[in-house]
């Protein structure tokens, strides 16, 4: 392992250079030592010729790669959002400059960009992916290699480092070219069946709220108010405004849409040790595919999402691209416990919650918790107890489950790497 590490020593930053020995050059350092080492114990002169001849390729692999190397630079371009289980392609982006001093242009041969993609939340061992440029001469030149990573979390891409070995293959120039950059990979995402746009439809027993908006096209009047900076003239109350001497308008109230809350239950029962990893990742991902759901359909709906393992236990907002991102950020970084947080979670988010809100607990028990939720809210308010008679317990484990949600089936390996060499223009 150490001989392994020395030959393949990676440069950790942009700019630092390392020169190195490939363990093909070991091995013919080796024969070189026993030659040298004959023709001085036996002074035989055609050995003393040979090790002459011997050391020739060295010398000239050695110039070959330094002067190839120089004024090579180049970038990683990693996609706007990872998701797990998809190809990724990352590109890389690279340049030669141009030496002023020379009439005919020095072209580097045989580049190799070599990757580093290591799980930050993980023990598993880091992928190196790698991409070939056969010739690069001077001037920009684009490559690129393939990725899917299984498993949700947080990456770091990096040091990307840039190495030739041409012609001979004994001595290997290498160069960081670009610095790490960490990455969050989102949860996987699956299907909603039909069947669920029914149950949702069907489970919500509150009451919709109404909320009030200026305008007289659709919804009843609500009541008189001053004019404000945006309101049109058609809303103005012409006969309150002569007599207050002030414009004043018209206020209606139109139906509002029903606010959403997820509450997601990792915490294992009593009964069962340990929980497969498939079923965390079976909660997660239909959490991850309800989140982006509502907030693609847009509207006025808010957001919340709970869990006992994110930070500040809860986020929330109204629907849109940002809090999406967000969400999915949060739920990439939740891992189970075996500390039961449920009862506290659930008591704090009820009493932040408005009654036009649907709540869904999603649970990877894979026990019922209906009773448990109407106790834990006959504590507390009307409010509470009426939203906690109307949530929607999903429970991953059930049978039931795979008529309401299908995930994408999984990938192979948790870093699959194609390499894809595309030659320098």
């Amino acid at each position: 392992m150490p001989f392994d590490w020395f030959t393949n020593f990676r440069p950790s930053k942009p700019g630092v250079v390392r020169t190195t020995i490939c363990h093909e050059g070991w091995y013919y350092l080796l024969v070189l030592a026993f030659v040298v080492t004959g023709s001085v114990l036996r002074e035989i002169n055609l050995l003393v010729v040979m090790a002459g001849m011997m050391l020739g390729p060295l010398l000239i692999n050695w110039r070959h790669v330094v002067l190839g190397m120089r004024g090579v630079t180049a970038r990683r371009k990693l996609p706007a959002a990872l998701t797990a289980g998809e190809l990724i392609e990352v590109r890389l982006h690279v340049r030669k400059a141009a030496e002023a001093n020379r009439r005919k242009p020095r072209v580097t041969t045989a580049l190799v960009l070599e990757d580093r993609i290591e799980k930050l939340d993980d023990d598993a061992e880091a992928a190196y992916p790698k991409a070939l440029i056969w010739k690069l001469p001077p001037g920009e030149a684009h490559t690129s290699y393939r990725v899917r990573l299984a498993a949700r979390g947080r990456y770091r891409f990096g040091p990307l480092v840039a190495s030739t070995r041409f012609p001979i293959g004994l001595i290997r120039r290498s160069l960081g070219v670009d610095g790490t950059q960490e990455v969050v990979v989102f949860p996987r995402t699956g299907h909603l069946t039909p069947r669920w746009r029914q149950v949702l439809q069907t489970s919500f027993r509150g009451e919709l709220l109404s909320q009030v908006r200026p305008g007289g096209a659709q919804g009843e009047f609500h009541r008189l108010r001053e004019w404000r900076s945006g309101d049109s003239l058609r809303w103005i109350h012409w006969r309150t405004t002569a007599r207050r001497g002030m414009p004043i308008v018209r206020e209606f109230e139109m139906p509002g849409e029903p606010n959403y809350a997820l509450l997601l239950d990792l915490v294992p029962s009593q009964e069962i040790a340990h929980i497969k990893s498939d079923v965390i990742e079976r909660a997660v991902s239909f959490a991850a595919t309800l989140i982006s759901e509502l907030c693609r359909e847009g509207g006025s709906r808010w957001l919340t999402l709970a869990c006992d393992t994110l930070a500040g236990q809860s986020q929330s907002g109204p629907t849109s691209r940002h809090l999406l991102r967000e969400m999915l950020e949060a739920l990439a970084a939740v891992q189970p416990h075996r500390d039961d947080r449920f009862p506290a979670l659930l008591q704090d988010t009820l009493d932040r919650l408005q009654l036009d809100t649907q709540v869904i607990l999603i649970t990877a028990r894979g026990a019922n918790l209906a009773e448990q939720v109407a106790q834990l809210a006959a504590g507390g308010g009307p409010r509470q107890r009426r939203l906690a008679e109307g949530a929607l317990i999903i429970d991953v484990t059930s049978a039931q489950f795979g008529e309401l949600f299908r995930m994408h089936p999984p990938a192979k390996t948790a870093a699959d790497v194609d390499v894809a060499e595309v030659a320098a223009p």
